[in-house]
Order: C-alpha cells, then structure tokens, then sequence
C-alpha cells in the first residue's frame, strides 16, 4: 500500500473527527448511517512525477477511473465531489474532467504531490460541514464498485468504532 493510501485512510477520520464539534451520532448508534453525507475531494493533474511510471493494467486510463467515479454516483443521495485540477503543468485541449457539469472543479497551480496534497488539505479544512459528514480522499486513479457509499457508511455505522 502506498503511503498516499495510508495517509488517506488515516486523515479521513482524522478529518471528520476535525469537522465535529461533538460525538458522531452514529458512535451513540441512533443516527441512521444510510443517511450520512459523503463529500469526495478527488485531486486531478494533467502530468504527475510519481505516477508516471507506474505500470498499469491494459486498457487502464484516469479518464476510464474519472468516469466510473460518476456512473457509480448517478443513483447515490447526499454525495457530493469536488474536483480539485492541478494546472501547474501545460496540457493540449481540455482535461477530461470537464466532460461534466454537475460538480464543482477548483482549479490551481500547484506543480507537486506535495503541494497539490496541501492545497487540497487546505481546502477541505477551509470548509463547513455537518457532524456526520464522512470525508473522503480520493486520488485520479482509484476504480470504484457499485454502490460503494452504502459499503463506507456501513463501515462508519460499526459500534465498535467512534469517531469524536
């Protein structure tokens, strides 16, 4: 697992917890958790130093990732993405995420993974949500399942884990 993984799913609650100011309903467990929120901060960039040499499956592309991201959100309620495009680097035409208009892309320039990661920290931070809310990172290269919201917020619904 790369350390972009890890920090993700160590930053998620991390950010959740950040966004509250009391417990999680659901850690008291009368909140229904098929109700929960999600707001997806996805980070996109024409050219990435780290991943450029990654060796992928045939037929793989981000654009391929980019739209199975929003056929998997067609049929979802209360899930919400932002797209957040690193422009540092120049690209020929239009980036694909362009391709849709039902969600916001937040253009900048910041011209490393390093960067780009702590504009997107800075962004979500600068945000206001609600107690429930499940944050959710999300990097141009990750394939979705169907129906994957009702699998996170289930994971958030386990009595066992409390998120404050």
């Amino acid at each position: 697992m790369e350390w972009k993984t890890l920090l993700s799913i160590f930053l998620t609650p991390f950010l959740f917890a950040r966004c509250s100011s009391q417990k999680s309903p659901s850690s008291e467990g009368d909140a229904d958790t098929s109700k929960k929120p999600i707001e997806i901060f996805v980070r996109h960039c024409h050219y990435s130093a780290v991943s450029a040499h990654k060796n992928r499956p045939q037929g793989f592309s981000k654009e391929r990732c980019f739209h199975n991201l929003l056929d998997s959100l067609k049929d979802e309620e209360g899930v919400n993405l932002t797209i957040l495009l690193d422009t540092f680097h120049p690209m020929e035409g239009t980036h694909f995420v362009y391709s849709q208009n039902r969600y916001p892309i937040i253009e900048f320039r910041g011209g490393s993974e390093t960067a780009s990661f702590l504009f997107m920290l800075d962004y979500v931070l600068s945000g206001s949500f609600s107690p429930d809310t499940i944050i959710y990172f999300l990097e141009d290269d990750y394939w979705h399942l169907p129906r994957w919201p009702s699998i996170l917020r289930e994971g958030f619904s386990i009595p066992e884990v409390t998120i404050s």
